[in-house]
């Protein structure tokens, strides 16, 4: 029989049942709740299946819940695919993604604004869950094995769709266990609180949160960020493992406002999803004298989040461990600039991410440090300049435009009238998620091309 990720998640959390699973809102959800949830959903999904001739694809526009986590493994065991999206995208960016990704279902959260849908057919998760269904058993296995898609930004062109298959999820649960058994990998155990930034549409905020779940850990769900919010939480809930992003990192290591709030519990953080400045690991393992572990994780979203550590010790002085054994390095050795080459155990060969790191011989740590592509990370999401350029080429009297990052900072310099600033700003404004809005636009003569004509980015800075 196939491997099932919903199947063996179901059947590896089994053993926890009264044991806190996820906290929300204040609340607090047994694992056994928590399975109730997911064939809550199996039932939902499976009666949509009924409704429809087509294989179900679900578009998800949800903020973080419960209900997320649990449609997500729901899906896996009705055998659908579910696509998370970012609730806060503008109407143009919906119907690129649906189109894209040829959903047919929409679900979207209580809070999510359905005027930007217009006369999409949606489907609130309040009232799919509390409809009446029929029963139908956790335990059945469909043909279809389900998938979950999710959409990582190009390095050198529009946003990408990429799936999730039974083989990825399941090698995920394969890597959960071998650190597990590694001595020189720190692995959270049953009796850490877990909290992280990331939302669940997101590759590394949805499979880290279920390989939390999966080791038995209790999970503290984030819905937004907000300074005070989220260190109130780290302190009130007694946090002990934080999933953070190089932003929120830098919170940690420079706002006045973190010494305000009593985090002894916090033992462990792990830091990913975009470059860290490395100073920024001293001045929170000097903040914080608790803290036992620092660790940056490394993964491509294409093939498995979790393909490379720093392993434990960053914070405390202790050993470090070797790299996971999915990742190549090709180092340059006059300035340790190194390219990193990835692949997992359930694919051939390399892919090529181009990420810029350095290698530490003394400690055999490695630190990214940025990429050598298009992609740009602003505030931890990834922006693909060629999707904001499309959009402002919409705009009457851009003859050409470029975009590029500033340290946080979004820039477009254009080629056209300059009359068109503000229409600019609006369009951009109007039809892209808050993290892909400019900051600046410059009128320019020209823009910087190579002989072939192809624009080199690096040149407008």
């Amino acid at each position: 029989m196939m491997r099932n990720f919903g199947r063996e998640f179901l059947e590896e959390t089994s053993i926890f049942e009264n044991k806190t699973c996820l906290i929300w809102r204040d609340r607090e959800i047994s694992f056994k709740e928590f399975h109730e949830y997911i064939g809550k959903w199996k039932n939902v999904l499976d009666e949509q299946k009924t409704k429809t001739t087509n294989p179900l694809r679900i578009a998800l526009f949800c903020t973080n819940s419960p209900d997320i986590l649990a449609i997500i493994v729901a899906g896996q065991l009705s055998g659908v695919t579910v696509i998370p999206l970012n609730p806060s995208y503008k109407k143009y960016e919906i119907d690129e993604y649906i189109s894209k990704s040829i959903a047919n279902f929409i679900i979207v959260s209580d809070d999510v604004d359905l005027d930007k849908f217009e006369e999409r057919e949606v489907n609130l998760i309040s009232e799919l869950f509390t409809s009446n269904v029929t029963p139908s058993s956790t335990a059945s296995t469909p043909e279809n094995q389900g998938v979950i898609v999710f959409f990582s930004s190009g390095t050198t062109g529009p946003p990408k769709q990429f799936e999730y298959t039974q083989r990825i999820l399941c090698s995920q649960i394969d890597q959960i266990k071998a650190i597990r058994s590694d001595p020189r990998f720190f692995s959270p155990s049953t009796d850490d609180i877990c909290y992280g930034v990331l939302p669940f549409f997101h590759a590394g905020g949805l499979i880290t949160i279920l390989s939390m779940i999966f080791s038995g850990c209790t999970v503290l769900i984030n819905e937004r960020w907000n300074e005070h919010e989220f260190l109130a939480n780290c302190q009130n809930y007694k946090v002990s493992v934080l999933f953070l992003v190089p932003p929120v990192l830098n919170f940690f290591a420079n706002h006045p406002l973190v010494s305000s709030y009593d985090l002894s519990a916090l033992k462990t953080i792990y830091v990913g999803a975009a470059a860290s400045p490395p100073e920024n690991f001293a001045k929170v393992a000097e903040r914080l004298p608790e803290l036992e572990n620092l660790i940056q994780l490394y993964g491509t979203s294409e093939c498995g989040v979790l393909l490379c550590s720093t392993g434990k010790g960053k914070a405390s002085g202790k050993t470090v461990g070797w790299p996971f054994p999915f990742v190549e390095l090709k180092i340059n050795p006059e300035n340790n600039e190194i390219f990193v080459k990835s692949a997992t155990a359930m694919e051939e060969g390399f892919m090529e991410t181009g990420d810029l790191g350095c290698l530490s011989f003394k400690t055999i740590e490695l630190m990214i440090v940025g990429r050598s592509k298009e992609m740009m990370k602003i505030r931890g999401w990834q922006v693909n300049p060629n999707e904001v350029e499309d959009v402002i080429r919409k705009v009457e009297g851009v003859l050409d435009c470029a975009v590029y990052q500033n340290q946080e900072k979004l820039t477009a310099k254009i080629i056209g009238n300059p009359d068109s600033k503000a229409d600019i700003f609006k369009i951009v404004k109007d039809n892209l998620a808050s993290y892909k809005q400019l900051d600046d636009v410059i009128f320019v003569e020209e823009l910087p091309r190579n002989p072939s004509g192809k624009l080199v980015r690096h040149m407008l800075h």
